[in-house]
């Protein structure tokens, strides 16, 4: 009796159904539970990031406020100033250029025990202020001042402030250390903020002679909240020990006016009228939990609450509190949509089975010679070949996607060395070389405020012609790619292939990205998009190049001290507000073919010993205008006074180029620093022994 024989295409066809229906009951179920579980992990990420980011953001702002008042009252102490009214213009000066210099400082001010007084402000309006009780006529000067510190107004009042009966004065003097004062609403700006004080010292009779303050505003930090969104209806805010809320990102929501007194004062929590936001703080004050699941009319709600790590003894807490629907409202929608796109997958596979099953092959000789093409890596002439037969057709298409696999492959290896590998038959193996390379790092500057700005279906489309345009450059000028981080950049010159001039092509490279960078922001701005500021650090250098990794795995990368100072290289320029740096090694191989700027002698961190280094501005073979030059030989002038420490020489260019170009930010560094070395008393508590101009890096 014969057994009746089914068909195998029949066979195949039912049995890859059934296993497509199980997966997609599969997929469904589990896209289901892991989007959720995704959905809850991301935010909880989200919400740290966010967290770090508003303490890094605060601390950045309130934390240089001390120094500010600490060097002001060091200067009183090393200068021995006596009498702060008859020292009244040196600190108003003084005091006016920190003012100016500092966003944060809304004034800065000094008072001493008998009750004078000086303030340099900038708000509400640009003024210096004395208030003199040396004699019996006691009297208060306003001078009204433009940004170059010219007098524009001037008048005098009868005074009825006293300093010494402000709780900033009596407090410091009773701690006798750094006071920070509670949260208060400023009475001429009407703004919330807080007041820094601290000590000056009379050493003669050991006790406190006067004291410095000044007054913050913090409707910056309700600022930079606002733009803090988790989700749709999110809210991150800022709260102190007493439940007054510091920040918020409506400014006006941090103080009301009280109807008893008339008086602005700061708002509490249960004042902003939020029930949600309300019930889950005092369940937090309850269970002392940092995170509160509560629910309020119905609706579930995440709050989860963060220290504020302050250098003082106040409390502070970052509170970010999360409607549960943001997160997870949608996951039941999608699930539904991936329900029916699953089906509709389903059936188009069903479909497309049956169509190959009935394919037939073609002979296996063409897939031979498609073979050959690709052990000469010759990957173009790779296309294809359609067969009769199922099992050539499978290999038709392990073949194609051994191709799309190599151009891959290519995109993120060398492909001359690959192209090598092929060719020799050679096992890729873990080792290296040591050989000079000029390396190239680029980044985008401010990216992640621009990518909280912009829809990330556009930011992709920008970002991937920006590193599409830049990655072809850097390939035009035989450069290789190591490594995309992010919106960065990692490149070298000098391997796998040899290149004679490699410090040249990567300064020309790096100079043909910034123009090509230009034509792409102009055509972003003209259609209403944002720009994109690229900073460029270049080194030359010995390194180690090679494969690094595991047997499974490597990467043909670079390592070595060199790579990390190209990488500070590229970090530097948001210090001194420059586009391309380079090391003094780079310089010295390409000076004769491009014009430099000598920036600064640093020590990046991480090294002791300084390194000069240069802003990279154009070929010698393009023109260059004459303010430009200009500029270029006054800060060369100003620099090379600068290391002679001749101070006044140094301070006076430096001045004069600020005028002319108060934008440039390497002008007002130096400016700034020569003061700052002119004004210390011991220069050996500022300078170092044997200083050579080195400037060292704190950060990276």
């Amino acid at each position: 009796m014969k057994t009746e024989k089914k068909s195998y295409r029949l066979y195949i066809l039912n049995l890859i159904a059934l296993l497509l229906i199980i997966t997609v009951v599969i997929v469904v179920a589990n896209f289901y539970f892991r989007y959720t579980n995704s959905v809850l992990q991301l935010s909880n990420r989200i919400v740290k990031e966010v967290a770090d980011k508003v303490i890094t953001n605060a601390n950045g702002f309130l934390k240089p406020v001390t120094t500010h008042v600490e060097l002001t009252a060091k200067l009183i102490e090393d200068n021995n100033f006596k009498n702060i009214v008859n020292n009244q213009e040196f600190l108003l000066k003084y005091m006016w250029n920190e003012n100016s210099i500092s966003n944060q400082l809304l004034s800065i001010y000094i008072a001493d025990n008998k009750g004078n007084f000086v303030q340099s402000m900038q708000k509400p309006k640009p003024a210096t202020r004395v208030i003199d009780r040396n004699t019996k006529t006691i009297t208060e000067t306003w001078a009204y001042r433009n940004k170059q510190y010219q007098v524009t107004e001037k008048k005098q009042i009868t005074p009825t402030y006293d300093p010494r009966k402000r709780t900033w004065f009596m407090n410091t003097k009773r701690v006798q250390k750094p006071y920070w004062s509670d949260v208060y609403i400023f009475a001429r700006t009407k703004q919330p903020g807080i007041t820094v004080s601290y000590p000056v010292i009379d050493r003669t009779k050991q006790n406190i002679s006067a004291i410095v303050a000044t007054d913050i505003s913090l409707d910056r930090l309700s600022i930079f909240l606002k733009k803090q969104k988790i989700s749709k209806n999110s809210i991150v805010f800022i709260v102190n020990e007493k439940n007054e809320v510091i920040a918020y990102p409506d400014v006006s929501k941090t103080y009301l006016i009280d109807t008893k007194t008339g008086k602005a004062r700061s708002r509490k929590i249960d004042e902003l009228k939020i029930p949600w936001i309300t019930e889950a703080f005092n369940q937090h004050r309850i269970q002392k939990k940092n995170r509160i699941d509560s629910e309020t009319e119905g609706e579930n709600y995440i709050s989860l609450f963060t220290n504020f790590p302050l250098s003082t003894d106040k409390q502070w807490k970052i509170v970010i509190a999360i409607p549960e629907d943001d997160l997870l409202g949608t996951v039941y929608q999608d699930s539904l949509e991936t329900v029916i796109i699953s089906g509709v997958v389903l059936v188009l596979s069903l479909i497309l089975v049956a169509f190959i099953s009935y394919r037939f092959t073609k002979p296996i000789v063409l897939l031979a010679k498609e073979t050959e093409f690709i052990k000469d890596f010759d990957l173009d002439k790779v296309t294809g070949v359609n067969s009769r037969f199922a099992e050539i057709q499978m290999l038709n298409n392990s073949i194609l996607g051994m191709k799309t696999g190599l151009e891959a492959f290519k995109k993120f290896v060398p492909a001359d060395l690959v192209r090598q590998l092929i060719q020799t038959g050679k096992e890729a193996t873990p080792g290296g070389e040591k050989k000079e390379l000029s390396i190239f790092f680029s980044d985008i500057e401010g990216f992640t405020t621009i990518s909280e700005n912009i829809p990330p279906e556009e930011l992709m489309i920008n970002l991937s012609l920006y590193l599409n345009e830049l990655s072809k450059i850097i390939k035009g000028n035989k450069g290789t790619i190591d490594k995309f981080i992010g919106d960065s950049i990692m490149g070298f010159w000098g391997a796998p292939l040899e290149c004679s001039d490699a410090p040249y092509l990567t300064c020309k490279a790096a100079l043909e990205c910034q123009k090509k960078l230009d034509h792409l922001n102009q055509a972003w701005i003209d259609s209403g998009k944002p720009p994109l500021k690229t900073r460029i650090g270049i080194h030359t250098g010995e390194v180690i190049v090679g494969n690094i990794g595991s047997e499974e795995r490597l990467n043909y990368t670079i390592i070595g001290d060199s790579v990390n100072l190209g990488a500070r290289l590229e970090g530097l320029n948001k210090y001194y507000g420059t586009r391309i740096i380079i090391s003094q090694a780079t310089y010295k191989k390409v000076s004769d073919r491009f014009r430099c700027r000598l920036l600064d002698i640093v020590a990046v961190k991480g090294k002791s010993k300084g390194d000069r280094v240069y802003e990279l501005i154009n070929s010698r073979n393009e023109p260059i205008s004459p303010e430009k030059k200009e500029f270029v030989v006054q800060y060369h002038k100003a620099f090379k006074f600068y290391l002679m420490q001749k101070w006044d020489d140094a301070i006076t260019i430096f001045d004069d180029l600020n005028k002319k170009y108060p934008d440039d930010k390497s002008v007002s560094m130096l400016q700034t620093r020569a003061t700052h070395f002119k004004l210390g008393r011991r220069q050996s508590d500022i300078l170092p022994k044997n200083w050579d101009g080195t400037f060292v890096l704190k950060s990276k």
